[in-house]
């Protein structure tokens, strides 16, 4: 996600998300991230941090609130894409998403499961 799209837009997509994963008809489902409800938190990286004092950004992003957030969701991410796939140039967007397919395979995590999974929207 980049703030470059509406909010309107954004919320929107989100809201499908939650639909598209509400239910767990199986092991599999749960996995993926299923049996969200519309009161299942969701980390958006642009209000988790202060965007005016990025002082909490420290020089290896492994330690960033980024990666500290998708340790606890498992690195299960949602990617909103907007029309012209802008949030494929930002820098931090193609870090949590190299995270989502290749850091949780390559060992970040304690087990190597069903981790890094990626939606886009």
């Amino acid at each position: 996600h980049w703030w470059g799209e509406s909010v309107y837009d954004f919320i929107c997509c989100i809201e499908q998300f939650v639909r598209d994963f509400g239910m767990n008809r199986n092991d599999d489902d749960d996995r993926r991230g299923g049996g969200m409800t519309a009161d299942t938190p969701i980390w958006i990286c642009a209000y988790g941090n202060n965007q005016w004092d990025l002082a909490d950004i420290t020089d290896d992003p492994r330690e960033s609130g980024f990666t500290k957030a998708m340790n606890v969701a498992e690195g299960r991410t949602i990617t909103i894409l907007d029309n012209d796939g802008v949030v494929f140039t930002r820098i931090w967007c193609v870090y949590e998403l190299y995270l989502t397919l290749f850091g949780f395979q390559k060992g970040m995590e304690k087990d190597n499961s069903e981790k890094g999974l990626w939606a886009v929207y």
